[in-house]
């Protein structure tokens, strides 16, 4: 329904007729004009923007024909920018959220293997630490049993000493003895010249020869406990020299033993401190990991987030882009 339509119904020549022919002519070109702009703006409404504009408007209304023909460029230039960046958008939107969602299940696997990692590194590190502590007992044992070593070494050179300074008095003993032994001879032999000379004495030396009978029984007494004496001496002398020989080679192997001693003491100690030094490197790299891990979830996160804030823009975008669909644009 266009309304009520106007009509001029004028049959003259006169100047009447013309102006009524000059009405009609204006009514029937403002009813295409009219009818044309209608047509259009109803395409337009129903989205479609392939309408050309075929009158030829004159007058003030070709300001018209070009504002409406600039419309339809500029919404025609307008929703095809729009739609070519829809479909930009579109399939941009739709790698990103599948990158998006790849990037939040490799963040998942990623936090999960920083975890696996982290507790391992857990227990490397109870193990790193409980090895440090054996060995540092081990070092204070060791430490320990060399300075018992050390003394026991000490004990055996003062001993070496007492068994040299026996050896030594043993031999003074046997001089001592030998000398006893010279005595006890020339006693003896002084025992016989008296004997001898007594019995030339006849009665008168029966007394001196009863004395000198004992003094050379005495004599012969005192060579034979020298003698024993001196056997005796002889052989504690041979077992002093035999321990000797023994406490020598066994202050040797002592001292070799302190020396070896000495090494594992450094060794144990170097190995304490490298135990201590790896204990600390491990704790060092479980703090690390567990900034790792703090970043790692973090990143998960933020993974999760743009798949979602992704996948919501693929959404905008489709639907955007139906939008776009509705309008039929210029080729």
């Amino acid at each position: 329904n266009r309304g009520v339509e106007l009509t001029v119904d004028i049959r003259s020549n006169d100047e009447i007729g013309v102006l009524g022919n000059a009405f009609e002519n204006t009514i029937l070109r403002l009813r295409n004009y009219i009818g044309e702009i209608s047509s259009i703006l109803q395409e337009i409404s129903k989205g479609n923007l392939t309408s050309n504009i075929t009158q030829d408007y004159v007058g003030d209304f070709s300001s018209i024909k070009e504002s409406l023909q600039g419309i339809l460029t500029k919404l025609n230039g307008t929703m095809s920018q729009i739609a070519e960046s829809s479909h930009y958008v579109s399939n941009g939107s739709s790698q990103m959220s599948i990158g998006a969602q790849a990037l939040s299940q490799g963040a998942v696997e990623q936090s999960s293997a920083v975890e696996e990692l982290d507790g391992s590194i857990q227990h490397i590190s109870h193990h790193v630490g409980q090895t440090a502590e054996n060995a540092q007992e081990a070092s204070q044992k060791v430490t320990f049993l060399s300075e018992q070593i050390t003394e026991s070494n000490e004990k055996m050179q003062e001993m070496i000493l007492a068994m040299q300074e026996i050896n030594d008095s043993s031999n003074e003993i046997s001089n001592i003895i030998k000398t006893i032994e010279n005595i006890a001879l020339q006693t003896n032999i002084l025992a016989l010249n008296s004997a001898v000379e007594a019995s030339r004495a006849g009665e008168a030396g029966k007394g001196f020869a009863v004395v000198a009978k004992e003094v050379r029984e005495l004599a012969g007494k005192s060579s034979q406990a020298s003698k024993t004496t001196s056997e005796l001496i002889e052989r504690s002398i041979i077992a002093v020299e035999h321990g000797t020989k023994i406490a020598n080679e066994t202050a040797a192997q002592l001292a070799t033993v302190v020396t070896n001693a000495n090494e594992i003491v450094e060794t144990t100690n170097q190995i304490a401190d490298a135990a201590q030094i790896q204990a600390n490197s491990v704790s060092h790299v479980q703090e690390r990991i567990g900034q790792i891990s703090n970043v790692v979830q973090t990143n998960s996160a933020t993974a999760e987030q743009s798949a979602a804030t992704s996948e919501e823009l693929s959404e905008q975008a489709g639907l955007l882009k139906n939008l776009i669909d509705m309008f039929r644009l210029r080729k």
